[in-house]
């Protein structure tokens, strides 16, 4: 089993758990809590992948922003820390997950803290940081890290095409 489709879930204070999931129509159910519907264990066992974990990929800093956490067939995960008093640019060529870790943004009508999380598809969203700095944990399709996901810019950019992403120190 990949290190990225494994579930095991350990908490405590200071810990964050981003469990990525991926889109899909099939439900395969192991456990009912009481309730009296269907059990599907034997399809469970079938797609379960019980082997030994693969090799990790190493995180590795993109930019001075970006840090590539995890890259695996099915998605990457990245941190994202913007520096206080800064222009910023998001380009979500596609699915693509923002959490946000430390600060508060504000994406298109929706105003996101700490411990929420924003939706965008095909979307560009502009960021203004505050006073302080902003980290955030990007998750998207793919298998490697995606060239040109963020940039710095010199002002704010207007348009039709680009949400609002007001990061608030």
């Amino acid at each position: 089993m990949s290190s990225c489709s494994r579930r095991h879930h350990a908490t405590g204070p200071g810990l964050v758990t981003a469990e990525i999931q991926l889109r899909s129509d099939a439900t395969f159910r192991l456990s009912d809590f009481g309730r009296q519907r269907d059990l599907h264990v034997d399809n469970a066992e079938t797609v379960d992948d019980v082997g030994p974990a693969g090799a990790q990929t190493a995180s590795r800093r993109l930019t001075d922003a970006r840090m590539l956490l995890i890259a695996c067939p099915y998605f990457v995960l990245e941190r994202i820390d913007l520096v206080p008093h800064s222009d910023w640019q998001l380009n979500a060529i596609s699915e693509t997950w923002l959490l946000v870790l430390d600060g508060h943004a504000q994406v298109g009508p929706m105003s996101q803290s700490e411990g929420e999380a924003a939706f965008l598809e095909t979307d560009r969203a502009t960021g203004q940081v505050g006073g302080n700095h902003f980290s955030g944990l990007i998750a998207y399709l793919g298998t490697d890290p995606r060239q040109g996901l963020s940039r710095a810019l010199t002002g704010r950019t207007a348009g039709s095409s680009v949400h609002s992403m007001e990061v608030l120190s």
